[in-house]
């Protein structure tokens, strides 16, 4: 893993300088990511976790519409020193260091009283080595760094390439976090884990892999479960999304795994989900990365949606009047859609039952023809259901 850093200096791009960023380089340091002012660093510091360090020379525009004439160049470094320190009062610390060739600013009382904090290394061969030396050794010691080694394929699929930007790092620094620090009793991130499976459906449907058109999540996930599918999702990816639906949708929905997490009953709930979820993720990359046949996928994608239709058809022609568990056996969890309708999978539900069983788990005891709204997403109507 490269140690990524945001450099903020206005002659980065200098011969001089670019030799500095080709010897980083070949110490494992990425500094290809350089600015001139104040106001690119800040847009660039809206992604924190998308750096491991700051270099900083001491003078640098505060906008990019400065030029060398402007009044207020020591202005900028005082914009991303307070920003930084914003970031790091929030639990977001960058290590920082000033990489100057004017030591004499450096050297005097009121700046020193202002940017002690920031250890200055002198724009030479020596202090450029001392300067690289720094970052990694700050770097390593940082809980980031060790958790983003220690899982360094998950975060690989943090980029625009795999669909994701930057904020999938964060959420993911957060979770293996959590783990690294022995800290798992926080039943919050399990709705934002299954918020983040909803966020690959959509990106599942957007490459093809999911039919467009069902409503679902919980039909969604039996669709991309299919047997007919695993040429391109394996079944222990498959069983990684069950895993990870049936406990975060019950934990969103206050429900045993919750409470179980909070009190310390489940302690490893959240580490097999945390681990579920980055084989799926791991398992998208490579996916991507296949750039499979899109017609064969297609073929194969259209094949589900007729078998599932053809299973429909038979179930109704061969026996219309089957009514009891037994002749729908399948389980699902009581959700709301979109627009406000209470559901379970297929079948639409009355509000009064839904908000009674929304998040609980049931089998449909009795159907019919959904003659009420949303006929055309909903065509049964679960008359009867029951707790399993």
């Amino acid at each position: 893993m490269a140690y990524k850093v945001l450099w903020v200096d206005d002659e980065y791009d200098t011969p001089e300088l670019q030799e500095v960023a080709d010897l980083a380089s070949d110490n494992n340091i990425n500094m290809d990511t350089a600015c001139k002012s104040a106001e690119e660093a800040l847009a660039h510091l809206e992604h924190p976790s998308d750096f491991d360090a700051v270099v900083l020379d001491i003078r640098f525009f505060k906008s990019q519409s400065d030029t060398l004439e402007s009044s207020g160049r020591i202005k900028g470094l005082r914009k991303v020193t307070d920003r930084l320190k914003q970031l790091k009062d929030k639990g977001s610390w960058l290590p920082t260091f000033i990489y100057s060739g004017q030591p004499d600013i450096y050297n005097s009382e009121d700046f020193k009283d202002t940017y002690e904090d920031y250890p200055l290394f002198q724009k030479t061969g020596e202090g450029t080595k001392q300067l690289f030396a720094a970052i990694i050794k700050a770097v390593d010691e940082k809980v980031e760094t060790r958790v983003k080694l220690n899982y360094s394929p998950l975060f690989d699929v943090c980029s625009s390439h795999y669909m994701f930007d930057s904020s999938l790092t964060e959420r993911l620094l957060n979770y293996a976090g959590q783990i690294d620090q022995n800290d798992v009793k926080k039943p919050d991130y399990l709705n934002d884990m299954r918020k983040l499976i909803e966020e690959l459906f959509e990106k599942c449907e957007q490459v093809g892999l999911l039919r467009s058109g069902i409503n679902s999540l919980n039909e969604k996930s039996k669709f991309l479960c299919d047997n007919n599918i695993q040429k391109y999702i394996p079944p222990y990816v498959q069983e990684s999304i069950r895993h990870i639906l049936r406990c975060t949708q019950e934990g969103s929905h206050h429900g045993s795994a919750d409470a179980d997490m909070r009190n310390g009953i489940a302690p490893f709930l959240f580490r097999s989900l945390f681990f579920s979820l980055a084989t799926v993720l791991v398992w998208w990359k490579q996916f991507i990365d296949s750039n499979c046949d899109k017609d064969a996928l297609k073929q194969c994608v259209e094949s589900i949606q007729m078998d599932t239709e053809t299973a429909k058809t038979d179930i109704k022609t061969a026996e219309p009047e089957r009514k009891t568990a037994t002749a729908l056996p399948y389980t699902y969890i009581v959700e709301k859609d979109s627009d406000g309708f209470y559901h379970c999978g297929p079948y639409l539900m009355s509000t009064k039952h839904g908000q009674v069983m929304e998040g609980k788990t049931v089998v449909v005891l009795e159907e019919e023809d959904n003659t009420r709204k949303k006929s055309n997403v909903y065509r049964k109507f679960a008359k009867r259901v029951k707790e399993v």
